[in-house]
């Protein structure tokens, strides 16, 4: 019964993003490639450590290491820098469209409802959306894309450190999903509870004026 309610909160999640998607596209490909680079970083300083040891000239491939390091980082900066951009963005939607959608409200709606859970849908889950909507998709991408990378490059390198971190990964998935349901519960929970606080602060402050 929850997958029909699980598609349509993504598609309303991704109904906020999709005005930035261009930009959300770029800087995700920018931070992917900054990924790549510092996934190419380990290659680089084993050949200059091999290098090293035959006594070679060490120069080119010093330069390399170093590019491909001051490269991610100039990457990275400019890919986190669009989905800050594209985040901020999304939320000034949403806190437009919601904001029309409480003043549309009828007085009796407005009442039964918390003044201080009102305020705080429209502060905290709008920024749980930038979230969601920018930087959890990217991560999700790009995380994928380098874990396979960094894995085949593994395997090259030294079939035994491949089969340690590949173990590795296991467990700490499957104690992700274990743990799945316990975070869900726990961040509605903070959410009731934040919400229920800022009531009763927003309660206590108009107290003394009322009086």
């Amino acid at each position: 019964m929850r997958t029909p309610i699980d598609r349509a909160t993504w598609r309303t999640l991704l109904g906020y993003a999709r005005p930035q998607r261009r930009t959300i596209l770029f800087g995700g490909t920018l931070v992917l490639l900054s990924g790549l680079a510092a996934a190419a970083q380990p290659l680089a300083a084993k050949a200059l450590v091999d290098r090293l040891g035959s006594g070679d000239g060490i120069a080119g491939l010093l330069a390399l290491l170093v590019g491909l390091a001051l490269a991610g980082a100039a990457i990275a900066m400019v890919g986190d820098f669009l989905l800050e951009r594209a985040a901020e963005s999304v939320v000034l939607v949403a806190r437009k469209r919601l904001a029309r959608r409480l003043l549309s409200l009828r007085v009796p709606a407005v009442q039964r409802a918390e003044p201080g859970d009102l305020l705080s849908r429209f502060t905290g889950d709008t920024t749980l959306l930038r979230e969601v909507c920018t930087h959890a998709l990217v991560a999700l991408v790009t995380g994928s894309v380098t874990t396979v990378v960094m894995v085949v490059m593994m395997g090259v390198m030294d079939v035994v450190l491949l089969g340690i971190t590949l173990a590795v990964l296991l467990v700490v998935g499957l104690l992700a999903l274990a743990g799945m349901p316990m975070i869900e519960k726990a961040s509605h929970a903070a959410q009731s509870a934040v919400g229920e606080t800022a009531a009763r602060l927003l309660s206590a402050c108009s107290a003394p004026s009322a009086r």
